[in-house]
């Protein structure tokens, strides 16, 4: 059965109780399971000093707080983390006065190789741990670990929850492609999966013609034919299967003003990139798209988005990172995407996009969007 992430929090629970509560509520803000030993027991089938254990083995993410105390439990949880392979945080809080940290911490936080920070106080905490454990997530794998180091990461997260991981490894490119054919397939015959709604993640795929598409692909996968063919194979699929959408289905598009701003206006101006003329034809593109399906709801979003996510009846599909220039020998490095089917973590993304979609004012004015997409050539 489909479940959220679980992140387990570890800590010397008499010196850091309150920062243990404000951890677990805003890991829980983002949409993530928490496992807190100080949570309501429900029916124990073993000793309660073993509870941590099975927690731990069920969790996907460890998350240790130190702060002057050393806890022969806290550690034993790391070791323990460490041995399942689980992605490790760690954070410090900095003493007060005269406080001295008990000096076996410092070096088994730096004998574990793990990341860690510190923080002054809980507001601190609270931010750091939302911020960096959602970001994690989001672009973990390009943090420069071997490709094994990547790889096992990656395993572990995927096969411990319901986020579908896909890496820039060659094989997991033609994977996540398929995976994206194959879900707006399914959105085209199940009738409770729309309205289909998006922010970033399909329309700039969309917008650039697909002979510009084909070439970009065969540039990069030039060294590698049978990938290459696999890939346009579902690229086109995909492609094709959008336009259906667009002629059927109500789709609301949000375009980041900026970041397009920037995108098209630096056509041009680099060795590898856009050049001026592909710029007028993705705007021509877009303009030709949304004169032409009624259906495509398009609006500006002034504040940065921080990601591309599609959502899609009952699951969603983020999408970030940039495959690697033709340049630049293609590599494990990095994270091509994520697929979430999990409920609580869709719902949450679907109500996100409507409160951006409200802050959208210009969605109500289709005729403004095209006077800002000509004001770009």
């Amino acid at each position: 059965m489909a479940r959220t992430p679980l992140v387990f929090i570890s800590s010397d629970q008499h010196e850091l109780i309150d920062d243990r509560y404000v951890a677990a509520w805003a890991l829980r803000a983002t949409g993530l399971d928490v496992y807190q030993f100080e949570d309501p027991p429900v029916a124990r089938p073993h000793p309660a000093e073993r509870d941590w254990e099975s927690g731990l083995r069920a969790a996907d993410i460890y998350v240790l707080l130190v702060g002057v105390r050393y806890s022969e439990a806290a550690f034993a949880e790391l070791r323990l983390a460490r041995d399942l392979n689980l992605p490790i945080f760690v954070y410090r809080k900095a003493p007060r006065n005269d406080d001295r940290p008990d000096p076996r911490i410092e070096p088994q936080i730096e004998a574990a190789k793990v990341r860690w920070g510190e923080y002054r106080h809980v507001e601190e905490l609270r931010e750091r741990v939302s911020a960096d454990i959602s970001g994690w997530i989001l672009g973990s794998f390009a943090d420069k670990r071997s490709a094994r180091d990547a790889a096992a990461l990656s395993d572990s997260l995927a096969s411990r929850s319901t986020l579908e991981v896909f890496t820039q490894s060659l094989e997991d490119r033609v994977r996540f492609e398929r995976r994206l054919a194959e879900d707006l397939q399914s959105i085209m015959t199940v009738e409770t999966a729309r309205p289909l709604m998006s922010s970033l993640a399909v329309p700039p795929f969309i917008t650039r013609p697909l002979d510009y598409q084909l070439e970009r692909q065969r540039r990069l996968y030039r060294g590698d034919p049978q990938v290459l063919a696999d890939i346009l194979v579902h690229l086109e699929a995909r492609y094709q299967i959008w336009l259906q959408l667009a002629a059927t289905t109500e789709i609301r598009w949000l375009l980041d003003k900026g970041s397009h701003e920037r995108y098209y206006r630096s056509a041009g101006s680099r060795q590898g990139g856009l050049t001026a003329d592909q710029a007028e034809a993705q705007i021509e593109r877009t303009i030709s798209l949304i004169d032409t399906f009624p259906l495509l709801r398009v609006g500006l979003q002034k504040e940065p988005i921080p990601t591309t996510y599609t959502v899609m009846g009952s699951h969603s599909a983020t999408v970030f990172g940039e495959i690697n220039t033709p340049q630049r020998e293609l590599s494990t490095q990095g994270i091509r995407g994520l697929v979430c089917t999990d409920a609580p973590t869709v719902l949450r993304l679907r109500l996100a996009f409507e409160r951006d979609w409200e802050r959208a004012a210009s969605h109500t004015s289709r005729e403004a969007v095209l006077r800002w997409l000509r004001s770009l050539k």
